[in-house]
């Protein structure tokens, strides 16, 4: 379910009960898969679980941790999780 309570980041979710760590999450979210490379078959892969690419809050929701860079003044780099 969508959050709109909770502004920590631009995307984010909660459960009908607030979640306490990022292992929790790994019962709704799934690693996600980044192939890197023009060759879509032969492309190098970035797999990410999701506690790398999740952010939990104080208020229990969980948020998507990547961020376009040239949004927060970093120009053409991006994020991926964090702390």
């Amino acid at each position: 379910m969508d959050t709109k309570e909770d502004k920590s980041l631009p995307v984010c979710w909660k459960d009908k009960k607030p979640l306490e760590s990022l292992y929790d999450v790994k019962k709704y979210f799934k690693t996600i898969t980044f192939r890197f490379g023009s060759d879509q078959k032969k492309g190098q892969l970035f797999q990410v679980p999701p506690e790398s690419y999740l952010i939990t809050t104080e208020e229990g929701s969980v948020c998507l941790g990547i961020l376009n860079g040239a949004e927060i003044g970093l120009d053409d780099y991006n994020i991926i999780g964090g702390k």
